[in-house]
């Protein structure tokens, strides 16, 4: 198959995503119409809507009738199933996609912000080497810091993927990020 005939299967398949998403209770019914189908329509009605012959021995057929209905049927509930499916995969790359890129750029954030960390406490106690007295003075981690950080980071990534996803401007502004954290030992 060419890349034209796969581009029109694939906007077809979205179409008729798209469609039984906004009806969906009617695609619930269409796809339950099936079990309905050959159980009840074909064996109670089938010779009234003439779907189904009997022939001189006793034996029942389908018609022509029959036939290419059951096949629309059969053809139409498929062509449902597939394109839900096709759906489906297009929203989990799309996901993957988003996943990947945000776990990227919080990492790098994160990696950011432990060499801070690790650059400050150097030099803290550098200074505590190089001073003369005898008393180890406390040393002071700024964790509020490193997590105003690392939402400002988390900000910045929601911002892109909601871009990406949506087609919007966003301003980092315009996204709140919280992150609720507790100090070990209750030291405050």
């Amino acid at each position: 198959m060419n890349a034209k005939g796969k581009k029109w299967i694939g906007k077809a398949l979205f179409k008729y995503a798209s469609w039984q998403h906004k009806h969906w209770i009617l695609s619930l019914l269409l796809v339950r119409l099936l079990a309905v189908w050959f159980s009840f329509v074909v064996t109670y009605a089938g010779e009234t809507l003439y779907l189904i012959e009997v022939l001189e021995n006793g034996r029942k057929q389908f018609t022509v009738f029959g036939i290419i209905c059951t096949l629309l049927l059969i053809a139409f509930v498929t062509f449902g199933e597939i394109s839900l499916k096709y759906d489906r995969e297009k929203d989990h790359k799309k996901y993957e996609r988003g996943a990947a890129f945000m776990l990227r750029n919080l990492r790098d954030a994160t990696s950011t912000l432990c060499d801070s960390k690790y650059n400050t406490l150097v030099s803290v106690i550098d200074n505590i080497k190089k001073s003369s007295g005898n008393d180890i003075p406390e040393i002071i981690s700024n964790p509020e810091k490193q997590l105003d950080g690392l939402a400002s980071q988390i900000s910045n990534c929601l911002c892109q993927l909601l871009q990406e996803d949506k087609g919007e401007k966003w301003r980092v502004e315009d996204v709140f990020v919280s992150i609720a954290y507790e100090y070990p030992f209750g030291c405050s």
